[in-house]
């Protein structure tokens, strides 16, 4: 095994979704919820049963790495902590999901933070592997695509047979999905404004990665990449309410995903990306393919779903909710899509996702 050979990768620009705290090394707060796990790192309980399943996978995410309230020996001590404490096969550490989220943060911390644990790049090793053998693509959609890029990370982090493999797939395979998973007007196909922004926060990850390592990547990759971006850019500044922030229509909240804001920032920085001139003038918001419609100005705007339940062979994150609309005046939101809850099954999660709501 041999790592690692990434360079100039820097570190997502974007807000972690947590809430991290100074009160403790190790208490973790995500959904309104703080839990201290233990007070020596070698002993973490990392699947506290009173917690939600939602909040358990936030634990093995390891967003709470691009934080600085932690100290990169912290966060080493978390990373071997886990490893010691997470063998394989357990859940959730061990769900395809959940892995690839988690390996792309530890190696981006990684880079940043250069250590001689052979011990914890192992694992990170292991962990690819698996997750090549147990990808989603029963799933599809936003999971298979984390699968991929985590691919992609590590096939640029490691170096071999193994990891030209990974790179070689994911880069093929990424743009086949981007492809599939974007539609005609620049909008993700599940139709959800919050997995719109997740979405396009990945392909400015993967164009990050590409760009400072252009030695592994040919050109028309990175150059679809940067398209893909674009597309979605546009889309996102076209149906955001003049206060930046997202309609909630479908499986949407706030503070899960990176604003318009950051991932305008993001692209600027990246590749020049200038947010379209709207003019002072209303205007009209037409995504006929994602099914969004309204009208828009500095202070008001109207918008309505009127898209499909979609992709049909993964609608997870659409509702029924066909003709719902969410309306500002003067800058406050008079009407406001219930959005999505929680994930866990029960009462709230069916009526959010009810046409009622």
């Amino acid at each position: 095994m041999e790592y690692p050979r990434c360079r100039g990768l820097t570190l997502r620009c974007l807000p972690i979704k947590i809430n991290e705290t100074n009160a403790h090394l190790y208490e973790f707060g995500f959904l309104n919820k703080k839990v201290e796990l233990g007070v020596n790192a070698g002993s973490l309980n990392w699947n506290p049963e009173f917690t939600s399943r939602l909040w358990r996978y936030n634990l093995h995410y390891f967003d709470y790495l691009r934080g600085e309230s932690r100290s990169a020996k912290v966060k080493q001590q978390l990373i071997e902590s886990w490893v010691k404490n997470n063998p394989q096969g357990s859940v959730p550490g061990w769900e395809p999901f959940t892995v690839s989220l988690r390996v792309v943060n530890w190696i981006s911390f990684f880079i940043t933070n250069p250590i001689d644990d052979v011990f914890c790049k192992e694992s990170l090793y292991c962990q690819v592997l698996w997750l090549e053998k147990n990808d989603e693509k029963h799933i599809l959609a936003n999971h298979y695509f984390e699968n991929l890029k985590a691919l992609l990370f590590a096939g640029c982090f490691f170096k071999g047979k193994i990891a030209e493999r990974w790179l070689q797939r994911a880069s093929r395979e990424i743009l086949e999905q981007i492809k599939e998973q974007t539609l005609d007007d620049g909008g993700h196909y599940e139709r959800s404004p919050q997995y719109h922004c997740l979405m396009l926060e990945n392909y400015l990850d993967i164009y990050n990665l590409a760009s400072s390592n252009k030695a592994l990547f040919d050109a028309k990759f990175l150059q679809a990449i940067e398209v893909v971006c674009v597309k979605a850019l546009d889309w996102l500044n076209d149906i955001i309410f003049p206060d930046g922030d997202i309609p909630l229509l479908n499986d949407s909240a706030f503070g899960i995903a990176p604003t318009a804001e950051k991932l305008n920032d993001y692209a600027s920085r990246l590749f020049g990306y200038e947010v379209p001139q709207k003019g002072e003038k209303a205007t009209i918001v037409e995504k006929h393919d994602s099914g969004l419609y309204g009208i828009k100005t500095a202070t008001d705007m109207l918008v309505m779903d009127c898209g499909e339940i979609g992709p049909g062979y993964q609608p997870g994150h659409t509702h029924c909710d066909f003709l719902s609309y969410e309306l500002m005046l003067d800058g406050k939101r008079l009407v406001v899509d219930s959005g999505v809850y929680e994930y866990e099954v029960g009462d709230m999660r069916h009526y959010a996702r009810s046409t009622k709501a």
